[in-house]
């Protein structure tokens, strides 16, 4: 008989799960098992693995091979005369032959090709992909059908190489409001989704909102981070996932069932903000296909965030109020 597994309760459980499992991913580690993670979400392995298909769609091996992969696919993007060899090693591969196997399987090519050029046109096909299903965003953990179908107008494009109608940009833009700094380190308490990115999550941050007064997480004056956690480029659709949450106070926790996650400090890109959405996600676009590329600057390795106040929220007056930030790293 099927189990029937409460995805609201366990989902941020998977989530910590999963935050955890990635930083000892990108952070080079190879100590990565199925019972480490289930020990660590509290669960016995066979359960666990029941539980993190439900809430993911994966199995557990299967998404830590797939963050390996991607993780080797951005390192050929990043420094393109990487030893396909050295690169097998660095993600948690036992051999090249191995990795070269992964690799075809999850991109249709040899990693050389990849690294030759071949992700161009691999890239543009899954962006097309991403317009072509037009996709909802998945809620995870129980919050219903609530979020509409993107427009496929609104995906984001993040690198310059996989074409940008520039006559799309917000030709208002003030280049002059841009500044570059370094950002501290943020602690969120936070709500997941996962589904094509663009203006059409407002109803999520709407309902994540409304979640952490419920949750007693007083929203009064407080501060709200949306992150946009994957690059549609290179991942798919229904595995894009972006985080709404409230920016934690110093010693201030956050309820048991909501994950807690840290923004890391970087040096970001900063643009002012108080426009609509729609707008907004235009000057997303203008940022990262066309200033940063002009001035030298590539998006760096940790995700870009929206940060804004309570009452310069999505839906809020119909406006966005404060701040798009891009991590950044010179080209």
């Amino acid at each position: 008989m099927p189990i029937a597994l409460d995805i609201a309760t366990y989902s941020g459980r998977v989530n910590r799960v999963i935050d955890h499992v990635e930083a000892l991913l990108w952070g080079e580690s190879a100590s990565v098992s199925l019972e480490s993670a289930a020990e660590r979400a509290h669960f016995a392995p066979t359960h666990f693995h029941k539980v993190f298909r439900a809430v993911t769609g994966h199995a557990f091996a299967d998404y830590v091979r797939n963050q390996r992969l991607r993780q080797a696919a951005s390192v050929f993007l990043a420094r393109p005369s990487s030893s396909v060899l050295d690169v097998a090693f660095q993600c948690g591969f036992g051999s090249g032959e191995a990795f070269a196997r992964a690799f075809r399987r999850a991109y249709g090519m040899a990693p050389s090709d990849w690294r030759a050029g071949g992700h161009v046109g691999y890239r543009r096909a899954l962006l097309a992909e991403h317009q072509r299903t037009r996709r909802p965003l998945i809620p995870v953990g129980g919050m219903g059908a609530l979020l509409p179908d993107p427009d496929p107008a609104k995906l984001r494009v993040f690198s310059p190489e996989l074409g940008f109608p520039e006559h799309l940009a917000l030709q208002s833009a003030d280049a002059s409001l841009i500044r570059v700094e370094r950002r501290p380190a943020l602690r969120i308490a936070y709500f997941r989704v996962r589904g094509a990115y663009g203006d059409h999550v407002s109803p999520f941050w709407a309902w994540c909102v409304n979640r952490c007064d419920a949750l007693g997480l007083d929203g009064a004056g407080r501060e709200y981070v949306g992150v946009w956690l994957d690059d549609p480029s290179m991942v798919p659709v229904q595995d894009c996932r972006h985080d709404v949450g409230i920016v934690l106070r110093e010693g201030e926790t956050a309820p048991r069932e909501v994950p807690v996650r840290e923004v890391v400090e970087y040096d970001y890109l900063v643009y002012p903000i108080d426009d609509v959405a729609d707008r907004v996600d235009h000057v997303w676009r203008w940022l990262l296909a066309v200033w940063m590329p002009r001035n030298g600057l590539a998006h760096g390795y940790a995700p870009g965030y929206e940060y804004l106040q309570r009452a310069g929220l999505h839906g809020c007056r119909g406006r966005l109020q404060g701040e798009l930030c891009i991590p950044v790293r010179p080209r």
